[in-house]
């Protein structure tokens, strides 16, 4: 098939060995002793092509990223806003009980006024780490980041009957971090256990820190079914889930996360059972000495 590119002809070329290629083909006529000449220019469009390739790629790739990231805020927004809906919900059934005000109306707008601004630091948070990359970081209590984490996620195991241990042992906990992307990471986390013991007849979920070589460590370890063999190397993928309603979102997220903080995140079998889901982080002071 030929083509005009331009001024010149897209066609198709054989190298000695017989292998085709891409040209493109330019002809120039000129004039030499009143004689009128044609002189064909071809270039190899190999290189070319393979490049347009590759920026087709990229673009479905960040179109594919976009959905992914789309599929992902939904998947964060779901808890925040269904929490704020059922403090509303709560405030009037009580304003319909009785002429009067009762006091736990205000605590119950108050509560779904805080999960409603929560929703809004999600998104931006989010919008942020898509079009910038980079966490707004400064330095924080990671022990206090998952207090908070886990105060936010006590609906979802009430819900779910889900008892919680803190072991908070780490004598260091000063890193740097956006708070807002630590509790997602946290709360994604926490609800992967959650669901991974929707059958369990123990509900235990353990939240661990510890420090080894300037580096805090932490552990979220549940008494679920354990780790599925089926999607070993692909827990932290998006869209991997071995839960029948699970959008395989969460666990994608924790890790773009704990990355971006410099940090690492994997996923072991418990000694007791279950499955223990691990990340480590720099520790502020040991960044701090380094620069």
């Amino acid at each position: 098939m030929t083509k005009i590119i331009g001024m010149g002809l897209e066609i198709e070329g054989a190298r000695k060995d017989g292998s085709k290629f891409p040209a493109e083909l330019r002809v120039t006529r000129i004039h030499r002793r009143g004689e009128r000449l044609f002189i064909g220019f071809i270039r190899d469009l190999t290189e070319k092509r393979m490049l347009e390739a590759r920026l087709r790629r990229l673009h479905g790739d960040r179109l594919s990223s976009m959905a992914e990231m789309a599929v992902a805020l939904a998947h964060e927004l779901n808890q925040p806003l269904s929490a704020a809906a059922n403090y509303l919900e709560a405030a009037q059934r009580l304003l319909q009980a009785g002429p009067e005000r009762p006091p736990e109306v205000g605590e119950a707008l108050d509560h779904a006024a805080s999960q409603m601004l929560r929703a809004g630091r999600i998104v931006s948070r989010l919008h942020d780490f898509i079009s910038r990359g980079d966490p707004e970081t400064i330095t924080q209590s990671l022990h206090a980041i998952i207090r908070q984490a886990c105060e936010l996620a006590g609906p979802l195991l009430k819900e779910n009957k889900v008892a919680l241990v803190l072991r908070l042992e780490a004598d260091k906990d000063s890193i740097l971090a956006d708070k807002v992307q630590l509790q997602q990471a946290l709360i994604a986390l926490m609800r992967n256990a959650c669901e991974a013991m929707s059958a369990s007849k123990v509900r235990k979920l353990t939240l661990a820190t510890s420090v080894t070589d300037e580096t805090l460590r932490v552990d979220v370890i549940d008494t679920g079914v354990g780790l599925s063999k089926s999607i070993d190397a692909d827990f932290f993928e998006p869209f991997a889930t071995s839960k029948p309603n699970g959008l395989g979102v969460g666990l994608s997220i924790s890790r773009s996360i704990v990355e971006a903080h410099q940090g690492r995140i994997w996923a072991d079998p418990d000694a007791d059972g279950g499955a223990r889901f691990s990340f480590t982080l720099p520790l502020a002071e040991a960044e701090t000495a380094e620069d």
